[in-house]
Order: structure tokens, then C-alpha cells, then sequence
């Protein structure tokens, strides 16, 4: 059974479900076609929607071929992602959180108040030390570890793009005086993950 059988039977248009649930239509094209899976709360309203249970929207949903079953598995990841970012509370779990980029391709940027930016094409994590570095194509290296990360807040998510403001007590950017104090690199700074699968 496919949505778009199931949504014929029932004599519901495409375009009914798009405004019910107050999606795009495309998304319901998505879905049927299965390049998309809704989440868990929308699968709920079409099963309300419908007058089916909800195990039978599960089997709708449900993978069949391996380009499916890798699609579903991405989903997951991704919910799985947003889930842990909103908890995200402390520099260790930051460090953590880092990990996932570590191991995928992913780049990203750091921005400072005073709009210096340090894009970065690699993530190392290092879990023996509690450390994550950000490396750009020059070999230009920002290293952040659980002692000089102070506080860390997640902003927002957006098309893959994963944002923090950080403040840190260790230099960012390049230093042009000889003489400094320590005390003066506490600083807030915006921390972008992207991975390089994005759509933006």
C-alpha cells in the first residue's frame, strides 16, 4: 500500500492533506513518492486524518529498497542530531556533539563579534583529551577543549546547519601585539557546523 493509494481510497486529495497538517504541497509529493518520511507526529495526524491506525501508516512508511532503507537511516540520524543539540548544556557535550561531524565530511565557520571569520574544511576529535580542532585549506588550526570552552548555548538549526554561541577563554583569531593578557580572550564566539551532504 502507498500514500497515494491509501490517500484514493479514502477519496482524500494530495492537497487536503498538505493544508491539514499545513505542509507544503511538495512535501506530500515527497512523501508519497517516498523521497521524504514525515516525522513521528505527522504520521499521527494522517493516521487521525485517514481514520487508519497508526501501524498501518508505519508499514506506508516503511523502507522497502536499499536507496529507501538509506533515506530512512539518514532520518534518523538527523532526528537523532536534533534531539542531542537541543540538550546540549556544557563544554563536554559540545566536544561530544562534535564527534558526529568528525567522522562525516563537514566544514563550517567561526564568527566573532567584531566580524573576524575563521572557515574551517575539517574537524578532528579527540577523545582522550576532551578536544575538538577546526582546520581550514592553509592548515590554519583552532583547537577547543572542555578547559577553555566556558559556556555553551545552542542557537538554532537550520537546512543541516547546526549553530552555538560559545565563549571561550583562549585566542580565535590571529594575534598582531607582542604583549597580551590572558584575560582579555574571553570572548563569545558563533560556531557553525555544516555537513557536506547540506541542501544549502
Amino acid at each position: 500500500m502507498t500514500l497515494c493509494k491509501l490517500l484514493k481510497s479514502k477519496g482524500i486529495s494530495q492537497e487536503t492533506i498538505a493544508q491539514e497538517l499545513n505542509v507544503f504541497m511538495e512535501t506530500v509529493q515527497d512523501w508519497s513518492a517516498k523521497e521524504q518520511i514525515p516525522e513521528l507526529w505527522q504520521i499521527k495526524a494522517l493516521a487521525n486524518i485517514l481514520k487508519e491506525h497508526e501501524e498501518t501508516l508505519f508499514d506506508v512508511f516503511k523502507p522497502n529498497t536499499h536507496a529507501e532503507k538509506a533515506m530512512a537511516d539518514k532520518k534518523e540520524i538527523a532526528w537523532l542530531l536534533k534531539e542531542i543539540f537541543y540538550n546540549i548544556k556544557s563544554p563536554q557535550d559540545l566536544i561530544e556533539f562534535s564527534f558526529f561531524f568528525a567522522v562525516r565530511p563537514s566544514k563550517g565557520a567561526i564568527l566573532s563579534r567584531d566580524d573576524n571569520i575563521f572557515f574551517f574544511t575539517e574537524i578532528h576529535w579527540k577523545k582522550d583529551i576532551a578536544a575538538i580542532s577546526f582546520s581550514d585549506e592553509s592548515g590554519n588550526t583552532v583547537v577547543l577543549t572542555r578547559h577553555n570552552i566556558i559556556k555553551v548555548k545552542p542557537i538554532a538549526i537550520r537546512y543541516d546547519v547546526f549553530m552555538f554561541i560559545v565563549t571561550v577563554n583562549c585566542p580565535v583569531f590571529p594575534i598582531t601585539r607582542e604583549k597580551f593578557s590572558p584575560d582579555e580572550f574571553e570572548q563569545e564566539v558563533c560556531i557553525l557546523y555544516r555537513k557536506e551532504d547540506s541542501r544549502i
